[in-house]
């Protein structure tokens, strides 16, 4: 996704309001990123991911 808005709605469309006010919180209040945002962002920086806990 080009940006947070279209991921939210992408999201919107298949979980309805509760997946958008969730999404949007999580950017709005929280700062937080989804693990594949981050992964991305290190790898396209040259960084390699060795080890992936959850």
């Amino acid at each position: 996704m080009a940006n947070n808005a279209a991921f939210i709605e992408k999201h919107a469309g298949v979980g309805g309001d509760f997946l958008r006010d969730d999404a949007e919180g999580h950017f709005r209040d929280e700062h937080s990123t989804y693990d594949w945002v981050i992964e991305g962002l290190l790898r396209r920086t040259g960084f390699t991911i060795e080890h992936k806990q959850m």
